[in-house]
């Protein structure tokens, strides 16, 4: 077997242990030969995206589960492709430019109203502007969290996912509706971080500061 054959479905049967003990020794015989170097880390980086995903009691919406794997191919394609322009797909960081609460701190408002009211944070980037509104629950200790996008080129944001992260674990993903809003429920307070996607840019909002 030549390990150029092996596709991506094969490997991940693979990696979770679907194959027969034959057809896995052929699969670790071929990997092992010169030139195996690549399919290697792509088994290198599918283990690490099995175990991160038995961990996570998470099932994104069917949307999501769609956009993830169309963007998992093209990348699966780029590795045997010329590198893109720096200019065709891009990192952005948005910083934050607008805190409700630090609002209501000013001289003379009572800092009481800030714990019970929606707080609403916006971030600023070269593609989009980026609204939060925190809201707490009535019955619990969590925030609720609803965003919405403000593309800068609605053509760059036709899909658009949503990771919200907490330290080095992966909180939620979701996808933006047409109007570009998301939600996250029962997010306990902390410190996150919330990472957008596009097939053109990439957007780092960090850190996002959630409390009571």
């Amino acid at each position: 077997m030549s390990n150029r054959n092996l596709s991506f479905a094969r490997l991940t049967d693979w990696v979770e242990g679907r194959l027969t003990e034959n057809e896995a020794a052929e699969i670790a015989a071929d990997l092992a030969a010169p030139g195996g170097e690549d399919m290697q880390q792509t088994v290198s980086w599918l283990s690490r995206f099995s175990g991160l995903s038995q961990s996570l009691a998470l099932v994104p919406p069917r949307s999501v589960e769609e956009n993830l794997s169309r963007r998992f191919a093209a990348w699966s394609r780029s590795r045997h492709q010329p590198a893109p322009q720096p200019d065709v797909w891009q990192r952005l960081v948005a910083t934050l430019g607008y805190d409700s609460r630090a609002q209501l701190a000013r001289p003379g408002v009572r800092a009481g109203t800030a714990g019970s009211a929606p707080r609403q944070l916006v971030f600023n980037s070269a593609a989009a502007d980026i609204t939060l509104f925190v809201m707490p629950r009535a019955n619990d200790l969590y925030l609720d969290v609803n965003g919405q996008i403000f593309p800068s080129d609605e053509n760059q944001f036709s899909a658009l996912t949503i990771n919200l992260l907490h330290g080095n674990a992966q909180f939620g993903l979701t996808a933006a509706n047409e109007l570009h809003e998301f939600e996250f429920e029962r997010v306990p307070p902390g410190t996150y971080a919330m990472t957008l996607h596009t097939e053109q840019c990439e957007i780092l909002v960090s850190p996002i500061e959630l409390s009571l």
